[in-house]
């Protein structure tokens, strides 16, 4: 049926198996090894199973993908409201006695 189970919940057609491996020659199988161990790592939920999703901003009353400008007035907004925040005070360091040569 043209298909290769690859993962244990998915299938992955082998016609883009064959146009990796065309298009990537010798770098195919570990681009392959790779989204494979990234699939894995995902479905069993480890601790850094969400490290390499990417982060997306999301509108949710319309259920999308903020665009452009909507995600710079976010970035805006959040740069204004951390302009107002009152300012940390630096911690003291204790004073460092450097080695006599």
């Amino acid at each position: 049926n043209g298909k290769v189970h690859i993962f244990p919940s998915k299938v992955i057609h082998a016609t883009w198996v064959k146009n990796m491996r065309k298009e990537y020659g010798a770098k195919a199988e570990a681009i392959l090894q790779y989204l494979l161990n990234k699939y894995e790592e995902f479905s069993q939920g480890g601790a850094h199973a969400t490290s390499s999703l990417p982060r997306i901003m999301w509108n949710r009353e319309e259920d999308r993908e903020m665009n452009a400008a909507e995600k710079l007035a976010v970035l805006l907004d959040l740069r204004r409201e951390a302009e107002k925040a009152p300012k940390a005070k630096k911690a003291r360091r204790a004073p460092v006695q450097r080695a006599r040569r």
